[in-house]
């Protein structure tokens, strides 16, 4: 007989309940991506199973990615660069800086970088204002075509987007350039879907601030009440950051959150914590650090202070603090990109598999029983010609009718068709079975005690 189209269904629809959620620290790992030979490191961003950051060797900080383990260390530091560090990653693109130091009358400078993946290649993104390079830049995130990070001018940095080049790039300082009267000072730490974030100076001080590719789009994030504050992060519709209020000492800000305007923040510091920053968000995840004691603990948290969960708790021990930079989330799996200490770390949240419900793994080994006896010829249909492949036919039917009623919880149901598929395959010779072979009896036993089982049931 062949296997037939509902049995594969059912068992899929059985699958299903094999997944689901778990307890806060089951499914998670931890992973140091520490190089070997390097004096430290730290990972900043994370994405689509890469990792980047920085390692630093006889003082010298190197750009690098990595693949999930210190072994996949690649080093991205660009040929003739004393310095450099990686600080963010998307779909192949990594952004981050290089430091060129140059001999006296000369004064040192870093350029932000744009590498294509871990070929080396490299795009100088440098840009320059009125004929004039910018002295010192930076990239800090990549989503898309586009990359943000700033630039300075004049003594003054200014948030910045690029497309992929120098000369694409797009101040965004609110008012346009400082020495054009426009804002003192401005940086871009976080893009996506054709938005920016980071933070502005204004008349009151530093506030967060939210873009959509220009100056002037700027809108103020700075939470009600907050003395400043700073965006870092964004992802579908969600700003991370932190906020500084009076009322908590303006030395312990708060972790928090937007999904809009200025009004939109939710504070996430936690209850245990003085104080803590939101620096990534990725698939309703968002994540930093808390201060908790004197020390900094990696953090996690679902959208509310009551969902914290301290990272730092899964390191072994030995380690006395942990941030949290970057978060990845895809098919129910977390990413996290980070350091404790002086070692960048990578932690790593799969989804564990759901104890699946008595009731649902008996009939799921009947289902799986009756399969493979037919496959091997050890259970086949009574009756001449077709009738035995109907007969048997009809028998699968009942348990399989059977399975869906218990998936639905519909005991009575599940009741009445085992009770008839056993009368089918139970060997007596009122009412006639159905089915024949030496995986009979099994058969029979097996449904004999989900049978009992569901007598228990209320």
């Amino acid at each position: 007989m062949k296997k037939s189209t509902t049995v594969y269904t059912v068992m899929a629809v059985l699958a299903l309940l094999c997944l689901g959620g778990s307890p806060a620290f089951a499914g998670w790992t931890v992973v140091s991506l520490h190089p070997a030979g390097a004096e430290g490191s730290c990972a900043n961003g994370v994405s689509g199973g890469q990792q980047v950051g920085y390692a630093w060797f006889s003082g010298n900080y190197h750009a690098g990615l990595w693949s999930g383990t210190a072994a996949s260390w690649v080093d991205l530091n660009p040929a003739g660069a004393n310095y450099s560090k990686a600080y963010g990653v998307s779909g192949g693109q990594i952004v981050g800086w290089a430091f060129q130091s140059t001999y006296p009358p000369y004064e040192p400078e870093g350029r932000a970088i744009l590498w294509n993946g871990s070929d080396g290649s490299w795009i100088d993104l440098n840009p320059a204002l009125e004929g004039e390079n910018a002295y010192y830049s930076k990239a800090y995130d990549a989503s898309g075509d586009q990359q943000v990070g700033w630039a300075t001018f004049g003594g003054h940095g200014t948030a910045a987007l690029w497309s992929g080049s120098a000369e694409s790039w797009v101040d965004l300082n609110p008012g346009g350039p400082f020495m054009s009267g426009g804002s003192w000072a401005s940086c871009a730490y976080g893009v996506s879907g054709g938005q920016q974030v980071g933070w502005a100076e204004t008349d009151s001080g530093r506030h967060a601030a939210l873009w959509s590719g220009t100056a002037e789009s700027w809108a103020d994030l700075n939470p009600p009440g907050a003395t400043y504050s700073n965006a870092y992060g964004i992802s579908g519709g969600q700003k991370v950051g932190d906020a500084a209020f009076e009322q908590f000492g303006l030395d312990n800000y708060h972790a928090g959150l937007w999904s809009g305007t200025a009004g939109s923040w939710v504070d996430l510091n936690p209850s245990e914590a003085t104080s803590s920053s939101a620096t990534g968000v990725s698939g309703g995840k968002q994540v930093g650090f808390a201060t908790i004691g004197s020390n900094k603990h990696a953090s996690l948290w679902s959208g509310t202070a009551a969902s914290w969960v301290d990272l730092h708790a899964l390191l072994p021990a030995g380690y006395t603090e942990s941030r949290a930079y970057g978060i990845d989330v895809s098919a129910g799996e977390i990413w996290v990109a980070g350091h404790a200490d002086d070692e960048a770390m990578l932690w790593h949240y799969t989804p564990e598999p759901a104890p699946v419900p008595a009731l649902v793994e008996q009939i799921q080994q009947i289902l799986e029983f009756t399969e493979d006896s037919v496959a091997e010829g050890e259970l086949e249909g009574v009756g001449p010609g077709k009738s035995a492949d109907n007969r048997l036919r009809a028998l699968v039917n009942m348990l399989e009718f059977a399975g869906y009623a218990i998936i639905s919880e519909d005991y009575d149901m599940a009741w009445d068709q085992l009770t008839a598929a056993l009368a089918k395959c139970d060997g007596q010779s009122t009412p006639p079975d159905f089915v024949e072979g030496d995986a009979t009896r099994g058969l029979a036993t097996m449904i004999e005690e989900l049978i009992a089982e569901l007598w228990e049931m209320p």
